[in-house]
């Protein structure tokens, strides 16, 4: 499932299409190298990354994702990058795709810590990142509500948070599965 099979005259990668195309989109060190026929994407070059580039402009032809896996990474956007990307993430995602996205929740991370149940530090560090460096900074937050309005703006609908707040050890995260259902 989604093999690449060779880079085009113009830098776009070939992937072969007779299986669902899955791309763990940004999957850094979350990656599941072991998992079988997903295509991972990183703006870094690591151990079991098939693409490297940055959002702005993934080499991947238009609509050739079906599934596509975000783990933490809208968070990361450049505020006034944030157009480009979402909008270069609905190009190479087919209508009907289906995505699952995961992010901090802005909301629990503010509740919590004000009810004593949580660190400064934690707080910070789900709503500001780690700030090692530009890749690992949280340059936008969100709540439920925003998330939805974000998505629904970038051509996704069916947008469903019952896997919320996420794994037992993350109960601050936002997981979102929803598809897309328009170009923009």
């Amino acid at each position: 499932m989604g093999k690449i099979l060779g880079v085009d005259e113009n830098g776009v990668y070939v992937i072969d299409k007779s299986q669902p195309v899955k791309l763990d989109l940004g999957s850094g060190l979350n990656q599941m190298p072991h998992e079988d026929g997903w295509i991972h994407q990183d703006v870094s070059s690591a151990n079991g990354i098939e693409i490297v580039c940055e959002w702005k402009k993934i080499p991947l032809e238009s609509g050739i994702v079906d599934i596509c896996r975000m783990g933490d990474i809208i968070e990361h956007i450049f505020p006034d990058d944030k157009d480009t990307i979402l909008k270069e993430w609905n190009r190479i995602l087919k209508i009907g795709a289906k995505v699952h996205l995961t992010t901090p929740n802005f909301d629990y991370s503010c509740r919590e810590y004000t009810l004593g149940r949580m660190t400064l530090h934690e707080a910070q560090q789900n709503l500001y990142g780690d700030r090692m460096n530009q890749w690992s900074i949280h340059w936008g937050t969100y709540t439920l509500l925003t998330l939805r309005e974000t998505l629904e703006k970038y051509g996704f609908g069916e947008i469903d948070f019952s896997e919320s707040p996420g794994e037992k050890n993350c109960p601050w995260w936002i997981v979102a599965n929803f598809i897309k259902i328009n170009n923009v």
